[in-house]
């Protein structure tokens, strides 16, 4: 069920980066996930589709990972509103890694943008 979540220094920039709702996950501050609400954890822990729709409906960021375990996954970002158009990753042998990988470019094309 944990790798349903974003990692936890991924979740501290997306709160950077004005993430803030509600999760079913939280981190308790030794870099586990709990999986209900409880007073003492501290980092909410989106999964991997609440980041994703993040970007998508905040900044107008799209993704999709491509590939298969032969050739390997590779990402590609469209720019909604930017001249730049797409942008495509190298390749990754798994897709959880391409997928993670995305996230932080993501983030990285979010914090140039502002």
């Amino acid at each position: 069920m944990k790798t349903q979540f974003a990692p936890e220094e991924i979740t501290l920039e997306l709160k950077a980066l004005g993430f803030d709702e509600t999760c079913f996950g939280y981190y308790d501050g030794t870099g586990y996930v709990m999986i209900k609400e409880i007073k003492h954890c501290v980092i909410s822990a989106p999964t991997f589709a609440q980041a994703f729709r993040f970007f998508r409906d905040k900044y107008e960021l799209y993704y999709t990972i491509e590939g298969s375990k032969k050739y390997g996954f590779a990402f590609f970002i469209y720019y909604e509103n930017d001249d730049k158009g797409e942008l495509k990753s190298k390749e990754y042998s798994t897709y959880e890694e391409a997928e993670q990988e995305c996230l932080i470019k993501l983030m990285e094309i979010t914090k140039e943008k502002k």
